[in-house]
C-alpha cells in the first residue's frame, strides 16, 4: 500500500523509526506498518482487496463491481471530506 506524508513516523511501541516517506511517498506491504499509518495518512495505492476492505472497515458503501480506479477515486473523496 502507498501513503502520502513527510517526514519521518516513530514507533511508540518499539521507541524507534517506524518509517521514513521519501519524495512524499512511502510504500510497504507490513500489515502493522499499514495499520499505523491508515490512521493518520494519505492512502494513495493499494491492490484492489486493500481498497475494499478500507471502504469497508470505514462503512462507506461501494459496488464491487467497480474497477480499482473507482473506487480509490471513492476512498480519496472520502478522505478529503474526514481525517481518518
Amino acid at each position: 500500500m502507498r501513503f502520502s506524508g513527510e517526514g519521518k513516523v516513530w514507533d511508540a511501541t518499539y521507541n524507534r523509526v517506524l518509517c521514513q516517506f521519501k519524495d512524499g511517498f512511502y510504500e510497504t506491504t507490513d500489515e502493522r506498518i499499514k495499520s499505523i499509518l491508515l490512521k493518520s495518512y494519505q492512502v494513495l495505492d493499494g491492490t484492489k482487496e486493500e481498497i475494499i476492505d478500507l471502504l469497508e472497515s470505514r462503512q462507506i458503501e461501494f459496488d464491487r463491481t467497480n474497477k480499482k480506479a473507482d473506487l480509490m477515486r471513492l476512498l480519496w473523496a472520502k478522505q478529503d471530506e474526514q481525517k481518518y
